[in-house]
């Protein structure tokens, strides 16, 4: 996956929100417990998994590893195609 950085990142919400629920599922974990092992609340769980809280790296970072993943962020140059700026994005599943 490739995200656009900035102070705080406007990530692909739909995708990481997906993956990031299936892998705590996939742990067994309620939102509730995640929340408790990475420093935040339950809110702010369910606000990330539905797509509608805009999240710090470092916070995915926290979570990735709560969940035993590894968080790697991909920066590539942009491709022009005339005027049209064409943006590569990779979906990648998580393992299970």
């Amino acid at each position: 996956m490739v995200y656009r950085l900035g102070v705080k990142f406007k990530m692909e919400s739909d995708v990481l929100a997906k993956q990031l629920r299936a892998a705590r599922k996939g742990l067994g974990l309620i939102q509730k417990d995640l929340a408790g092992i990475i420093g935040v609340t339950r809110q702010v769980i369910t606000r990330i998994e539905s797509g509608t809280q805009n999240v710090t790296i470092e916070t995915v970072q926290k979570i990735a590893g709560a969940l035993n993943y590894d968080f790697t962020i991909e920066l590539k140059e942009k491709q022009v195609d005339g005027n049209k700026i064409l943006y590569e994005r990779r979906k990648q599943p998580l393992p299970r």
